[in-house]
């Protein structure tokens, strides 16, 4: 299940980054794009910095005002590589912005 945020608020998601055995490692570049559920970037990709096994991205209030009331879906994508010689790897995360129009 997804996890809701209020509208107008950051929100920072934690990213485990991991080979394809599972193994962690750190990446040698990582970047993050974040759209709507129907496609619409709202943050274009942004390079992750300082890079480690596990990061922190601050998503910035400013990416969760709702237009509609009630709920919009967020998608976060991330990109990564690793190794030598270079490996890929990505990974999805969908949360959801809750209007403050719903505690009226």
């Amino acid at each position: 299940m997804a996890t809701t945020y209020d509208e107008g608020s950051d929100v920072i998601v934690t990213a485990a980054f991991r080979d394809a055995a599972g193994a962690p490692v750190v990446p040698a570049t990582a970047e993050y794009r974040l759209t709507t559920s129907k496609g619409t970037e709202l943050l274009d990709w942004t390079a992750v910095s300082p890079l480690g096994a596990t990061v922190e991205i601050l998503i910035p209030a400013t990416y969760h005002s709702v237009a509609t009331g009630g709920l919009e879906a967020r998608h976060l994508a991330l990109r990564f590589t690793y190794g030598s010689p270079a490996k890929t790897g990505a990974a999805g995360l969908e949360y959801h912005v809750r209007a403050l129009t719903a505690y009226a």
